[in-house]
């Protein structure tokens, strides 16, 4: 069971007035037994101090406060909630920050820089609410409802307080599900003043007040006197509770916790606690309804009966509970107690949770009374409590994303608490805050520790002047968050030496943290060369100063302008040849050049790589974190070396085979390094094509006048003319090209000449049977010859002719095709 914080007097905030139970009972977010993850890595150096105490004016909404009345005109529809890219946009053309008020809730607010920048303000309780779709200020003055109810003007419960009589005195409603409480008497008119509603004298000598607040309230009993105190009905405090589509029962720390048919938790307090007006101004602050002090503290935990349960209808299920609180006699009459008073169980709907934690193994769980760090040492006020510990859990979701895998980058982060007492009064007395683990119903001393962050010097509180801001550097621990993907970072305070009382503090428990972020471009993608040929897998260019592509994006809403850094290497990645080249600014998502300053030597290897920043020069430069990978490259000069040509099929300048029957034509690189293959043509020299750098194709022919070629093992290649070429004449120019697509020097012409087709049908034609005649006057024997002399001929017989002097002839005569090829005979 929890033990009281001072000495073991009641946990129900008893006025020793004596003010009276306090049963408050506030919305739960379910968050109560949230875990948080931390990381226990060793803190860095000190920080810079902020140089500021004040939290920053524009992190206050702008929205007028609620006047704490109903509207009597029509409500005007409220405007859109504005997106970060608006906001943004706007911040950036006007100067000033903007709300995302897309991103509000009652406890963090997110603001647009102009510097295209964020700033998270999270409060551990509201400061915010929103009515009729506008956000406002918390505003707890309590107005009447027409049913005469009162109700607060602007928080984030939905409560009424009884206007006296028989009526409820507090009700809860969050939906179809509700709890009332009731008094067991009849209730006075209360006297309103701002928050607080007091009833007098429910019984002699005893007050009844309740206090709206931000998400919760509280029901405090204020004893005056120790005759009010000896009435029997203190004794045995009992409350009926009626509760709608809820099951209402105490925890572990005798708290009362409401939860659904689900077994969700809708309605959470804190453990009640009761504790009189002892004042040591050595030790604290002055015992009030509101806050312990230095007062004696006892816990009271409550007890619940279910009395009834009635079904209403299929949805509906009401039960009765009888809710009882039993504060020792000894707290309200033994010797010691200082009257008021005070009795106080509280609950709340907070989002963040807080927890103190005593080495003597008190503890108070989102208790409303100040946060207590250090030794409280040996003074009278102390009762019994040694050293405490404050743990603070602060909400992070607006920095917990990672797009693209990327978290936030932290600018800055401040945390705010706000010191209300000061055991050395003006003299300045140091104090840390700690990163720490998850905290919940179950912390205890000496709590979840995960390492320093950073520590202050600081005087202040209602014994020094005013209570102040103490500002803590927790820029570290708000990366940590982000990198982690955290949605709540918890910290807690203590003293460096918890063994020096003047070290003793108190806080008030609603600290803030601020944070100034915004996210990283990642890295550079989509690195390419100009005119890159990339056929073989590894990218060739022919420009000696080529132009470097590379693409970026940025992971802000709206993105930033990611700028592009570029370093030029050789090969082996062993010396610059340029450095930093840039920036290349552009927008995100688009792709950026940067041309190479410095003429690349031929058939070298490079390669290069790029590094993205945004914002640079600036505070809020941020870099992407890692450069891109290499990109390689090899710059190829055009190959000096013209091609050869040579063919066993078209002989130079001689005739070759038929045209409907193609040959080959052999091309060489004659020596020449990186040759990827061979462009020719029949249409005139310096007509050949070229391939383009996407081409990676170079087996085409383009119809009978050109095309390209592969090149071959051992530098040659093989190329079968086409089908089709004219019969006659033709001159054949080639040039190679090499893996970057550089053209060579064309080669020498080389001329053949096409046949023409062969006939259809072959046949055999013989001489002697052609008509034959010579020319008058020579007279010599032209005729057919029988095989002879050993020698036989077709069809047994030629045509013979025997000349006997030069100039002498004959002719014969035979009809043939058009085309086709003869073997013409003589001997």
């Amino acid at each position: 069971m929890r033990k009281p914080a001072r000495k073991q007097w009641l946990a129900v905030r008893f006025l020793v007035t004596i003010v009276v139970l306090a049963t408050s009972i506030g919305m739960a977010s379910g968050t109560a037994q949230a875990v948080d993850p931390f990381n226990p890595a060793a803190p860095p150096p000190p920080p810079a101090v902020p140089d500021h105490r004040a939290l920053p004016t524009d992190a206050v909404p702008v929205s007028p406060p609620d006047v704490g009345h109903p509207p009597t005109d029509p409500v005007p529809p409220a405007p859109p909630p504005v997106p970060a890219p608006t906001a943004s946009d706007i911040a950036a053309q006007t100067g000033k920050p903007v709300e995302v008020s897309a991103e509000t809730t009652p406890t963090r607010q997110v603001m647009a820089n102009p510097d295209r920048s964020f700033t998270l303000t999270s409060n551990r309780v509201p400061v915010r609410a929103q009515k009729n779709g506008t956000w406002v200020p918390i505003d707890t003055t309590l107005h009447a409802n027409p049913d005469g109810t009162l109700a607060p003007a602007a928080t984030t419960e939905n409560v009424t307080f009884s206007s006296g009589g028989a009526s409820p005195l507090v009700t809860l409603t969050n939906g179809a599900a509700s709890l009332s409480l009731s008094w067991p008497t009849s209730l006075p008119t209360p006297q309103v003043s701002g928050p607080t509603a007091t009833y007098p004298g429910v019984w002699p000598g005893v007050d009844l007040q309740l206090t709206a607040q931000a998400d919760s309230y509280s029901e405090v009993l204020v004893v005056h006197d120790a005759t009010a105190a000896a009435n029997p009905n203190l004794a045995h405090l009992h409350l009926s509770a009626t509760a709608t589509n809820l099951s209402l029962s105490t925890d572990a720390n005798g708290a009362l916790v409401a939860t659904d048919p689900n077994g969700a938790v809708v309605f959470n307090g804190a453990t009640p606690v009761m504790w009189d007006s002892a004042y040591d101004p050595q030790a604290g602050t002055k015992p009030t309804a509101g806050n312990p002090g230095t007062g004696h503290v006892t816990t009271l935990p409550a007890t619940t009966t279910n009395t009834a349960t009635t079904k209403t209808s299929s949805a509906t299920t009401t039960s009765t509970v009888d809710v009882a609180i039993n504060p020792p006699a000894s707290a309200l009459t033994g010797p010691g107690v200082t009257y008021p008073v005070y009795i106080d169980p509280s609950m709340s709907r907070g989002e963040e949770f807080w927890a103190e934690v005593t080495a003597n193994g008190w503890y108070y769980i989102n208790q409303n009374q100040w946060a207590q760090v250090g030794d409280c040492g040996t003074w009278a006020g102390c009762n019994g409590l040694t050293v405490a510990r404050s743990y603070f859990r602060m909400g992070t979701e607006d920095i917990s994303g990672h797009p693209n895998g990327r978290g936030a980058r932290v600018f800055s982060a401040q945390f705010y608490a706000n010191e209300v007492w000061s055991a050395h009064a003006c003299t300045a007395e140091p104090v840390e805050v700690h990163l720490a683990g998850v905290i919940d119903n179950n912390t205890r001393w000496p709590g979840p520790e995960a390492g320093w962050i950073n520590t202050q010097w600081s005087a202040a509180g209602t014994n020094c002047g005013n209570p102040n801001n103490v500002v803590f550097d927790v820029t570290s621990a708000a990366q940590t968050a982000a990198d982690q993907g955290w949605p709540n970072l918890t910290m807690d305070l203590r003293s460096p030496d918890e063994g020096n009382q003047y070290q003793w503090k108190e806080f008030a428990n609603n600290p803030t943290l601020v944070i100034n972020y915004s996210y990283p471009p990642n890295p550079a993608a989509g690195l390419a060369v100009s005119n890159a040929v990339t056929c073989t897998g590894h990218a060739y260019t022919s420009d000696a100063q080529p132009t470097l592509y590379s693409t970026a994006t940025d992971n802000n809403n709206p993105p930033l302008n990611p700028q592009l850094w570029y370093d030029l290497y050789n090969g082996a990645g062993t010396s610059a040849i340029v450095s930093g080249a840039g920036p290349v600014t552009i927008a995100s998502g688009t792709t950026g050049a940067w041309t190479d300053t410095v003429p690349l030597a031929g058939s070298t290897d490079y390669e290069f790589r790029v590094n993205v920043s945004t914002q640079q020069g600036t505070p809020q430069e941020m870099w992407a974190g890692s450069y891109s990978p290499w990109y390689g490259f090899t710059r190829l000069a055009p190959p000096t070396q013209a091609p050869y040509i040579n063919s066993y099929d078209y002989p130079a300048n001689y005739w070759g085979e038929a045209s409907d029957n193609p040959e080959a034509v052999f091309f060489s690189t004659n020596g020449a390094p990186n040759i990827a293959g061979f462009t020719w043509t029949l249409t005139g020299a310096g007509t050949e094509s070229v391939p383009p750098v996407s081409e990676c194709n170079y087996n085409q022919t383009f119809g009978t006048s050109g095309g390209y070629v592969g090149v071959g093992s051992g530098g040659w290649t093989g190329l079968r003319l086409p089908t089709g070429l004219s019969v006659g004449y033709h001159t054949l120019h080639v040039r190679s090209f090499d893996y970057a697509h550089n053209l060579s020097p064309e080669s020498q012409p080389y001329t053949f000449y096409v046949a023409p087709p062969a006939g259809a049908a072959g046949g055999w034609v013989e001489a002697e049977s052609l008509p034959s005649s010579q020319p008058a006057g020579q007279n010599i024997s032209l005729g057919p010859q029988g095989n002879c002399c050993g020698v036989s001929w077709s069809g047994g017989q030629q045509l013979l002719f025997h000349g006997n002097a030069q100039g002498q002839s004959f002719s014969t005569t035979l009809t043939a095709p058009i085309s086709g090829n003869y073997d013409l005979d003589a001997g």
